[in-house]
């Protein structure tokens, strides 16, 4: 073998090797270096896979070899899906987000979508041999079941690692309990599958072993996913596996059904279930399907065909949300994800994104059912075939992230290369060899050809090269940003204020997109000034600091609302904290923080916080009449707030209402929980309110039922937030801060508040 034969070699085994190995990790792979540990990092670990993929497929175009694409009926459902994010992306209400995703919810967006469709076209030929494919498949069973032995040691609260984050009860290496659920149940699934064409004994083991660890896991959890995905998954193996492959293995069959009779009587008898089950287990917090329903045709009614873009439910929720919401325990959640992938496709991508959603599902579950009417001796195919189907009631029931959709993905592509190399006539997908040295021939006929025959293939690898080090470049200056702004959190766990500040700095050099960013460097400048602020004796270069970060922190602000992402509620309410901090620093801080508050409830209309905000600061202005109203308007989308009834009932007070302002110290008291602080701190306030004269004219209203003990409360009083008299939310966390501290003057920025 000469050493060009050699190198092909070792770049055909990387490229099957690629694959293999993405199935076992991707399941169980994250870091804590960067914000998020989790989705970022398996998203960056499939993209360093098929820039590697991409690399292999240059060598071996620029060595004069034939490239292998395949050809499938569901490649132009895809192509199509993939368009209509595009254009999405185009109408975009925030095209940064809708292309690289939100913070922390890195899918679905234009960049990763294109890195899972590039995946999707390099993958599937390498994977054309039976050993290849068969070694995949059960890399992704295994990765899985490692995953589900992980999330049942944290279970039962054995831990694999010390740190902090590892030491919760619902720790999993996939970042959620959902997911781990999903890789749980679909491992199961497929691992039924292959066990009835399996005949080496110790691969049998690992397969019962595999199917008993994962339907554990799903038994205890109880979650209505993965029992869909059960259901779906028994429904298909019944139809599309051939059951002799179970009898010849009776034995093995009949410990295995024995097995899980034993784990579902383990989850259904009392004691042993009571024994089982850990009460310390968090549930995760999703928004309901009604709400998410009212959401999603919200928007499309305004948005109809394309709607707001990908990545942009957050903004949707914000607008959106019905008042009901208020009325549950999650009402000061901000939802980014709605119930489950086609109401996110709906609210994202418009009716045109749900339609080609759904066609995209239709011809993959056509695709894969198609594999009832192929026979091989492997049953790859409708193994493979049995897991895909299964994989797709995921999205009815959760919305898609980065694991979820890599399962589908690379079930699918394992798929079509199981159907490519099949020799039956029914096959969906087959193998095509493009050959550009008679491409190359053609093109360079004559001397005066424009491109000579030996520079053709550097021309042809050209365009995958650049998008592959494009690609690279921009997510490198990503990661890198994460990785700096995980550095400054470290650092504030610390109190390392000039880290936190440096390590900002560098993150937002590196990817000034990120509006969370710019808000987090303006509330580490805030709190920088308000450390330096409670030094004694300042000095004058001390207090040009002071004025430097306020301005830094002011500006970065500005850059979030103004610039980035002027949508986003959370990052009007940021600045509008940062001028109510200043109020005793900048003489018109209060104007920019009512019209910063005016724009968040512009944003935000049934959120009772922001009411609650805006009226603390008219009250801190002394306007208490402004702050009655917003403090009633707070009360009327939430009757059970128990701080908005107290602050209405301070502000009636200031007007000279004390008997309006005794019905809501009556209401207060009944909100919060008997003989604590907050309920002592009513009953004295109502005790010294008897002590004054009622105002003749005053109303004494009588509170409704709903209002003396809330809509949800059921007997039980709902948990609240400690109560605040308006003028103490003013200066919390910035206490440090004075007019003194600054040269005379000050103000808080150069133009008047933005109309809105």
């Amino acid at each position: 073998m000469n050493s060009n034969n050699q190198n092909l070699y070792i770049v055909e085994k990387i490229s099957k090797l690629i694959p293999i190995l993405l199935s076992f990790l991707m399941p169980v792979f994250f870091l804590s270096i960067t914000s998020e540990f989790f989705e970022f990092n398996k998203f960056a670990l499939l993209l360093i896979g098929t820039l590697l993929l991409s690399v292999m497929w240059v060598i071996k175009l620029i060595s004069g070899q034939k490239i292998e694409l395949t050809k499938s009926s569901v490649d132009l459902s895809l192509i199509v899906l993939t368009i209509v994010m595009a254009l999405s992306t185009i109408f975009s209400l925030n095209k940064s987000v809708s292309i690289y995703g939100s913070q922390g919810r890195w899918f679905p967006g234009l960049f990763p979508m294109l890195g899972f469709l590039f995946y999707y076209y390099l993958a599937a030929p390498v994977l054309k041999e039976t050993k290849t494919l068969k070694m995949a498949f059960y890399a992704l069973i295994a990765g899985s079941s490692v995953s589900t032995i992980v999330a049942i040691l944290s279970y039962f609260n054995v831990y694999i690692g010390s740190a902090d984050f590892m030491s919760i009860p619902n720790f999993t290496l996939v970042g959620s309990t959902t997911s781990a659920l999903i890789l749980a149940a679909v491992a199961m699934v497929g691992a039924l599958a292959a066990l009835a064409y399996e005949q080496n004994i110790p691969s049998k083991m690992l397969l019962v072993t595999s199917i008993l660890l994962n339907f554990f896991y799903v038994a205890l959890t109880g979650s209505m996913v993965g029992w869909a995905i059960l259901a779906v998954g028994a429904v298909c193996l019944f139809v599309m596996i051939d059951f002799r492959g179970y009898s010849t293995n009776r034995s093995t069959s009949m410990i295995l059904v024995g097995a899980m009779l034993a784990i579902v009587l383990l989850n259904v008898v009392p004691n042993t279930k009571n024994a089982l089950k850990n009460p310390n287990m968090a549930a995760e917090i999703t928004l309901p399907f009604n709400d998410s329903w009212i959401v999603a045709t919200s928007t499309i009614r305004d948005y109809p065909l394309l709607a707001t873009g990908p990545s942009t439910f957050y903004l949707n929720y914000s607008r959106y949300r019905p008042v009901s919401v208020n009325n549950t325990p999650v009402w000061n959640v901000r939802f980014d994800k709605p119930h489950d992938e086609l109401l996110n496709s709906m609210a994202t991508l418009g009716i045109v994104g749900l339609a080609a959603v759904l066609y995209f599902a239709s011809r993959v579950a056509k695709f894969a059912w198609s594999a009832k009417n192929i026979q091989d001796e492997s049953g790859l195919v409708r193994v493979i075939s049995v897991s895909l189907l299964a994989t797709l009631p995921v999205f009815l029931f959760t919305y898609a992230t980065v694991i979820n959709t890599f399962v589908l993905f690379q079930l699918l592509i394992m798929a079509i290369a199981a159907h490519a190399v099949t020799k039956e006539a029914a096959k969906g997908a087959e193998l095509i060899e493009i050959n550009f040295a008679s491409i190359a021939a053609v093109t360079t006929i004559g001397e005066a050809g424009a491109i000579k025959r030996e520079y053709f293939h550097y021309v042809a690898a050209a365009p995958m090269l650049l998008i592959a080090a494009y690609a690279g470049f921009l997510f490198y200056k990503s990661y890198a940003a994460e990785f700096y702004i995980r550095k400054s959190v470290i650092a504030a766990q610390s109190n390392n204020g000039s880290k936190i500040y440096e390590y900002q700095s560098k993150a937002i050099n590196l990817n000034p997109r990120r509006d969370t960013y710019h808000v987090a460097y303006a509330q580490t400048n805030l709190a920088l000034a308000n450390a330096l602020a409670s030094k004694e004796n300042l000095t004058d270069e001390d207090k040009t600091t002071i004025q430097t970060l306020i301005a830094q922190s002011i500006r970065s602000s500005r850059v979030a609302t103004e610039v980035l992402n002027p949508l986003n509620v959370v990052n009007w309410q940021t600045r509008a904290l940062i001028y109510r901090s200043i109020l005793g620093v900048a003489d018109n801080a209060a104007e920019w923080a009512i019209a910063s508050y005016n724009t968040a409830i512009q944003l935000d209309p049934s959120n009772p916080a922001l009411r609650l905000d805006i009226g603390g600061i008219y009250f801190a202005q002394q306007d208490y009449l402004s702050a009655a109203n917003y403090f009633r308007q707070a009360t009327s989308l939430k009757a059970d707030y128990a701080n908005a009834h107290y602050n209405f009932a301070q502000a009636l007070i200031k007007l000279n209402d004390p008997a309006n302002a005794k019905r809501e110290l009556e209401i207060t008291k009944t909100l919060v929980a008997q003989g604590s602080p907050d309920y002592q701190k009513v009953e004295q306030d109502l005790a010294s309110l008897s002590q004054k004269p009622t105002v003749a004219g005053a109303q004494n209203t009588k509170p409704t039922v709903e209002q003396l003990t809330g809509q949800t409360t059921n007997g039980q009083t709902l948990p609240q937030e400690p109560l605040t008299k308006p003028v103490e939310t003013q200066n919390n966390g910035t206490q440090n801060l004075n007019l003194q501290d600054l040269p005379q003057g000050s103000q808080v920025g150069a133009t008047q508040p933005a109309q809105q």
